[in-house]
């Protein structure tokens, strides 16, 4: 699992490097802080509201709000 995370940050930072990544907000872990480099997707069925397949998004177990400041568009809308 850590090394997931670890794989997964470093990928996250060289799109950052490279333009493809928007500024981000951070969140706490049992490890410490892990930074969001994007929207936050309401996740069902193995995919977010949006359609994304679970494969392609980095899933973190939390309550997702519709209505929050980074709920993604599209899965807010998804939900009617």
């Amino acid at each position: 699992m850590e090394a997931r995370i670890a794989a997964a940050i470093a990928r996250i930072d060289l799109r950052r490097a490279e333009g493809e990544v928007p500024p981000s907000h951070q969140v706490m872990d049992v490890d410490g802080p892990l930074e969001i480099t994007g929207p936050e997707h309401g996740m069902r069925d193995g995919m977010t509201l949006c359609g994304i397949p679970n494969e392609q998004v980095s899933v973190m177990r939390n309550l997702w709000f519709p209505g929050g400041a980074y709920a993604c568009e599209r899965c807010r809308a998804a939900l009617g």
